[in-house]
């Protein structure tokens, strides 16, 4: 029975991942309301950027797949900082509540982007003076089991940006599936998200959404060993995410020549782009000690230097549990020129009262 079911599971999974395969393209560049695509918590940052296959107390990561949500979540509260780059600030705020009646799980996130600009112009290239950019997203959504393995979930997230003198906003809608089987303590998760349109542009021209992003994943703890891999396979809406840098990658022979990457290395190449990993090592019985580490393949790639190792896209990161405080760090390298910090807490609200809700 059990078997039957892994089966149609994973035949659904791949007949949906085909269908966007072939119909979305270029995974970045040209949109707008990209700060969607920013991992949402520490967590998922010192895994590497993503993770849509894993059920953990870490809300945020029901951004990047809402089938997630579950009742162990039932009143927990998270609050998330990322310090990027040039005093960009971004960060999200996230709330989880059960609802028995209906067996449904439904959350609350916002998150927001911002950062200044010193010199603002307008679309004739007069000078504004200082100013400020800002976007934010205000999602809701929902979960529940359609059986004792599969659990679906949906959101619906509002988004508003503001760029000086303009302003757009529109709509987005983020979708998941999740597989769990207990015995194995295996999951498999399918997340859909950014499918959406512009209500308002800028300046009367309508842009391009952030693209459709669709994500695979796989994870497993393991029997003898606490510790949890999981494999992403990311950007699956886009099958060449290669980019063809004009000096990186070409090498020069002794007649001057300069040799061309071959086409096979390319492909090689593009079908890693698609790939990460990440694990969560436990450093105690209760849990309350975990290690994490990562890597993400597409930006070590994207953001290589021709004559420097700079160890891009590794992460790592760890968390702990305070009182009744769970506290996150990661760091992610992304650029010999330095990486980005995330910090990050969440608790039961319920346990401050006498009794668990």
């Amino acid at each position: 029975m059990h078997y039957n079911m892994e089966k149609r599971f994973n035949l659904i999974i791949a007949l949906i991942a085909c269908s966007y395969l072939s119909g979305f393209a270029q995974a970045g560049g040209g949109s707008i309301f990209n700060f969607t695509k920013i991992s949402p918590s520490s967590r998922i940052s010192a895994l590497g950027g993503t993770c849509v296959s894993w059920m953990a107390r870490d809300i945020n990561s029901n951004l990047l797949n809402p089938a997630l949500l579950n009742e162990q979540q039932h009143h927990y509260l998270s609050a998330q900082q990322l310090f990027y780059f040039a005093d960009i600030s971004f960060g999200s705020f996230s709330y989880a509540y059960r609802l028995d009646k209906i067996k449904t799980n439904l959350q609350a996130s916002v998150r927001y982007f911002s950062t200044k600009i010193p010199d603002a112009k307008d679309i004739n290239g007069n000078s504004l003076g200082p100013s400020s950019a800002s976007e934010i997203g205000s999602q809701i959504m929902a979960s529940r089991k359609l059986n004792e393995r599969i659990s679906a979930g949906l959101g619906i997230e509002f988004v508003q940006s503001n760029l000086t003198l303009y302003s757009s906003n529109g709509i987005l809608l983020h979708g998941g599936l999740h597989y769990f089987n207990p015995d194995k303590k295996f999951g498999v998760g399918l997340a859909v998200r950014n499918v959406g349109t512009q209500l308002k542009s800028y300046a009367g021209v309508r842009e391009n959404i952030s693209p459709v992003q669709v994500e695979l994943g796989f994870s497993k703890r393991l029997k003898h060993l606490p510790l949890v891999y999981h494999l992403q396979f990311n950007n699956l809406q886009t099958w060449n995410v290669h980019y063809d840098d004009p000096v990186i990658g070409q090498q020069v022979d002794l007649l001057g020549e300069v040799k061309q990457t071959s086409e096979f290395s390319k492909a090689i190449g593009n079908v890693l782009r698609h790939f990460g990993f990440g694990g969560e090592l436990f450093l105690n019985k209760s849990e309350s000690m975990v290690i994490r580490f990562g890597y993400n393949h597409l930006r070590s790639k994207d953001l290589a230097l021709a004559e420097y190792r700079a160890f891009n896209g590794l992460c790592f990161g760890f968390g702990l549990k305070i009182y009744k405080f769970h506290l996150d760090y990661s760091y992610a390298k992304y650029h010999l020129a330095g990486g980005s910090s995330h910090l990050g807490f969440h608790f039961d609200l319920s346990s401050f009262g006498k009794q668990k809700v």
